[in-house]
């Protein structure tokens, strides 16, 4: 037991384990938002080829690239939104219900 606390090594706080390009965004973000950008780019040609309106096809593609980058930018606890909700979602999904009755005597 002794020897197990001697070797522990500590990590100081707030020490980053991945090259981050900005605060929060890393490399990996930076893939998942370009692909959402290229989704975005075709939602909004098809938009556009259907109403033919320029400007709401550029809006389309600016909020969908906003919306991505901001769901993968990570917090200073490592977590974004897009974790935190899949997390949500398997946590509803792993819940049971069970249906009581109460029966009276």
């Amino acid at each position: 037991m002794e020897d197990e606390n001697r070797f522990q090594i500590n990590m100081p706080a707030n020490v980053k384990t991945r090259v981050e390009v900005i605060n929060g965004i890393g490399i990996q973000e930076m893939i998942i938002t370009a692909v959402a950008s290229i989704i975005a780019v075709f939602i909004a040609l098809i938009y556009n080829a259907i109403f033919n309106n320029y400007l709401v096809a550029v809006g389309i593609w600016g909020f969908i690239t906003a919306i991505a980058f901001i769901s993968v930018m990570k917090d200073k606890y490592n977590t974004c939104i897009a974790e935190l909700i899949g997390n949500i979602i398997k946590f509803y999904q792993s819940q049971r219900i069970y249906e009581y009755t109460i029966k009276e005597e």
